[in-house]
């Protein structure tokens, strides 16, 4: 009777512990999503007058995906479709048609 005990209580201590995690996860998830789309927001439009400022917020944000070297070193590694496709779609809606 004492090993069911104990066995019970070893199965809710490990889903509760993997829901801890899943909860963990899925909010970093959140705060990693809200730090990417305030970095996004706080690109502004590049213009005649503020090349320094646009460029520290969008090396700041390729930063953010992990791509800066990519972009600034001469690296073999090629991008991925989908991060090509991200940083094309976000640089080309930061510059003043």
């Amino acid at each position: 009777m004492t090993d069911n005990l104990e066995t019970n209580k070893s199965k809710t201590l490990t889903t509760n512990q993997t829901s801890t995690i899943k909860t963990t996860d899925s909010s970093m998830d959140k705060i990693n999503a809200m730090i990417l789309k305030t970095a996004i927001e706080a690109i502004p439009l590049l213009t005649q007058d503020n090349y320094t400022m646009w460029n520290n917020r969008v090396l700041n944000f390729l930063e953010l995906q992990k791509l800066k070297d990519t972009f600034l070193q001469e690296d073999e590694d090629k991008l991925s479709t989908d991060d090509e496709l991200h940083a094309r779609t976000i640089l080309t809606s930061k510059l003043d048609p």
